[in-house]
């Protein structure tokens, strides 16, 4: 169960960016007049230059004092480098927009702070998922019941079910499939009749991981029924580069025993050893 960070809607922020832009472009223009005109060299570069300047610290502006969504969605983008500088720089622009009260950086610092790790920052972490799952952050609430859940304390996993719950009662398919999960690993009939329901929830509204765990259950279940359309989800599944799901294909038809299948077996073997 991976979790997810919450999306920002770009919607500020590509305002602020298209400012940057223009005025590139607006700099290029002016040294390609200057060029023509017959001046320096050294004033072309200059225009340049000072087109992306202002356009960088006028963005830079934009973000800090254009609202928490600005935040947000910058935060995201450095995220997106994925190297260490950005990363604590992102951490900067989601601490400043979580502590106006916006949720999706709440949740947003969160995810990086699951990330470290280490006990301090997952507290800190379990502490913004609560703050934005209180205000209705669907991916908080999974989030939230994720880190419950791998605490394995049976106190943790009940309020887990009912983060879950809560998101997937909203149309979180993450939250869907990880409450089919749960149930799934219970045992009982009636919570495997339950997680079956939530995984084909899921699966029906196309999430991948969540055709994957049907699949498993139906297999598991053991009827030729059941096995034959356990093979239709992990083969829509490893058809979306599913690698559990490419194996588990290969596993049925492996069990199958005929030569074709066992050929077949062996390619989404490969396949999945590959994804």
């Amino acid at each position: 169960m991976a979790d997810r960070a919450g999306k920002g809607t770009g919607r500020d922020q590509g305002r602020s960016w298209a400012v940057l832009a223009a005025l590139i472009i607006t700099g290029l223009f002016l040294a390609l007049v200057a060029r023509f005109a017959g001046a320096p060299a050294w004033v072309q570069i200059a225009l340049i230059v000072l087109g992306v300047l202002a356009g960088v610290g006028l963005n830079e502006w934009l973000v800090r004092h254009g609202g928490e969504e600005n935040k947000n969605t910058r935060g995201l983008l450095l995220v997106d480098r994925g190297d260490e500088q950005s990363v604590r720089e992102a951490e900067r622009w989601f601490r400043e927009a979580a502590a106006s009260g916006h949720p999706g950086a709440m949740n947003n610092l969160g995810v990086l702070l699951n990330r470290n790790g280490d006990r301090r920052s997952l507290h800190e972490a379990e502490d913004w998922y609560r703050r934005a799952a209180a205000g209705d952050h669907l991916n908080a609430m999974n989030n939230l019941g994720l880190l419950l859940v791998r605490r394995w304390d049976l106190n943790d996993r009940r309020e887990a079910e009912d983060w879950f719950r809560k998101a997937a009662d909203a149309d979180h398919t993450d939250a869907m499939d990880n409450l089919g999960l749960l149930l799934y690993d219970r045992g009982d009939r009636g919570s495997v009749q339950e997680a079956e329901q939530w995984f084909r929830r899921a699966a029906n509204a196309d999430h991948v991981n969540a055709m994957n765990n049907l699949g498993i259950l139906l297999y598991d279940r053991g009827d030729r029924d059941s096995r034959t359309e356990a093979e239709e989800w992990f083969r829509r599944a490893a058809a979306r580069d599913h690698s559990d799901a490419m194996h588990n294909l290969a596993v049925l038809l492996k069990h199958r025993g005929d030569r074709q299948a066992r050929r077949e077996a062996e390619d989404w073997m490969r396949a999945s050893r590959e994804a």
